[in-house]
């Protein structure tokens, strides 16, 4: 079974996180980093697109004689493209032009949809498509996340294990936060593919300047963040991972942070393996 965590602790009207690393595997645990923060602070698409000159002339022979003067034409072929027609293109050294042999544009070859901005329960996300054939990018907003959300037993039961062993330390409850249940659930799909706190774009949910944190510093008065990540356990619930979080020393210090007032729980599962996050602010 492997866990690991990262936590924001107190810092006085300071943006800070340092990142405390620590090993994982069987029994392990990661490490945590802390920080307390102060106040700071469509669909559209582009295209990649190249239009031929345009040149109007009526189709003509490709020799024809004008005065004293006999056209003798050269071709260039132009092929079509995803937003351009394909034409043949005749030109005289005199200068005289015409167009044929037209061939309609291609129109664009889209790749799936990938997602470049998560929705929240504040803002809309936003997706993005690329053109196999040209590269032009496409993009369409994603709809704004409803605030309210339904916890699943698991998350329930965590939440309340989570309370009771920051009731034996005489700290307060946490309330459960389903308006960041989003970041919960993003974290604990992220993990089924690469089992860190590193995210995918190489930041962490404790990155100071990032859109992430300013997001929730702005729209959900978040002042500290930390995370506690698992996987594993023989016997996936959550008792089972509550054991091993409390049993780990960087761990148990997210649980029992005096700082933390909410948390949202993130659960997922790949090929048989259940994966768990706690993501705790403040």
């Amino acid at each position: 079974m492997r866990f690991k965590n990262i936590a924001f602790a107190a810092a006085v009207l300071l943006i800070a996180a340092t990142a405390l690393s620590g090993c994982k595997g069987q029994g392990e645990s990661g490490g945590n980093s802390s920080a307390f923060l102060k106040e700071e602070s469509v669909v559209s698409s582009s295209e990649s697109q190249s239009a031929p000159e345009e040149i109007s002339s009526e189709p003509q022979e490709a020799s024809k004689t004008d005065g004293n003067h006999t056209h003798e034409y050269t071709e260039t072929v132009t092929a079509p493209t995803c937003t351009s027609d394909g034409y043949t293109l005749h030109k005289c050294s005199c200068g005289k032009t015409y167009k044929d042999n037209i061939v309609a544009k291609k129109g664009h070859t889209f790749g799936d949809w990938a997602v470049t901005k998560q929705a929240t329960t504040a803002a809309e996300g936003q997706k993005q498509r690329v053109c196999t054939v040209c590269g032009a990018k496409e993009t369409e907003k994603i709809a704004k996340l409803a605030v309210s959300y339904n916890q699943t037993a698991e998350q329930t039961e965590i939440l309340r294990l989570v309370n009771a062993e920051r009731a034996k330390v005489g700290l307060a409850e946490l309330t459960y936060r389903g308006d960041l249940q989003w970041l919960a659930d993003t974290r604990a799909k992220e993990i089924t593919d690469s089992f860190e706190h590193e995210r995918p774009d190489g930041t962490t949910v404790a990155t100071k300047g990032t859109e992430l944190m300013t997001d929730l510093q702005k729209n959900y008065n978040v002042r500290g963040i930390g995370e506690n990540i698992a996987m594993g356990q023989p016997t996936p619930t959550p008792a089972a991972v509550m054991a091993d979080w409390m049993n780990s020393k960087e761990h148990k210090e997210n649980i029992l942070r005096d700082g933390f007032t909410g948390i949202a729980v993130g659960i997922a599962e790949k090929n048989g393996t259940k994966y768990w996050v706690q993501i705790f602010v403040g």
